[in-house]
């Protein structure tokens, strides 16, 4: 489901300590973005699932700190909850807030029942589905961009966008071998695991993630939290 996936996406990008998100609508969800009034008359909100991100962008903006730049054709219930709006011209950017706010006021959105929204993330932990022999040898392959695998199973990473070279990918692999190795079974927190592996990388670089482990392997480049997040998310043979 295109929903589902992005509401997955969302939290994997606020857990991982994203404060913007960037949202283009010509690739999201619709049912995830909106509910028109039509819509909510006809099927009431508690037999409605999906929460639209309309009624949560303010939210994440006022009780967490999280903004968001929403590119947007079509969207126009967007300006009502919206602190600014730019529009390119020629390739200009416009501050057209003003105009945008005027013309929201003739089209009122009927709000659905607000409910008490919170976000609380919980301090997940990490575990091996598999036992990998740490003492052997593990087959490791980076996948170009499209991800890598480790004994044999593949962590697809072919949609995590901001991967732009095979060093990243590399470096993912390495550094999951690394939390697998070191850190799985410390009770450490899904977060202080990867915040470990992104404070070793940014002091002693990303070869950091072979130094410290069992592995060697060249040519790694720097990887953020949000990739590492995105990595662990996919990795099936973790349970999470």
């Amino acid at each position: 489901s295109g929903s589902t996936s992005q509401a997955a996406n969302v939290t994997e990008a606020v857990e991982s300590g994203s404060k913007l998100l960037l949202i283009d609508e010509d690739t999201c969800a619709t049912n995830f973005m909106i509910r028109d009034e039509l819509m909510q008359q006809v099927i009431s909100k508690d037999r409605e699932p999906i929460t639209p991100f309309i009624e949560r962008i303010r939210p994440f903006s006022e009780k967490y700190g999280v903004s968001t730049i929403l590119v947007a054709g079509s969207f126009g219930a967007y300006f009502h909850p919206a602190d600014t709006v730019i529009q390119m011209d020629e390739y200009n950017a416009v501050d057209i807030t003003a105009k945008a706010k005027e013309a929201a006021g003739k089209y009122p959105v009927k709000p659905e029942k607000e409910d008490d929204f919170s976000f609380e993330l919980t301090k997940r932990s990490l575990s091996l589905k598999k036992r990998l022999d740490f003492d052997g040898r593990i087959k490791s392959k980076t996948l170009g961009k499209d991800g890598f695998s480790i004994d044999h199973d593949t962590v697809e990473l072919r949609f995590v966008e901001q991967i732009v070279e095979t060093g990243q990918c590399s470096a993912l692999c390495k550094a999951l071998l690394l939390l697998a190795e070191k850190y799985f079974n410390n009770g450490l927190s899904l977060e202080d695991m990867t915040e470990r592996i992104i404070l070793l990388t940014e002091k002693e670089g990303p070869d950091a993630l072979y130094k410290h482990s069992s592995y060697v392997a060249e040519g790694l480049s720097e990887i953020r939290k949000q990739e590492l997040y995105a990595a662990l998310m996919r990795c099936l043979f973790l349970e999470i």
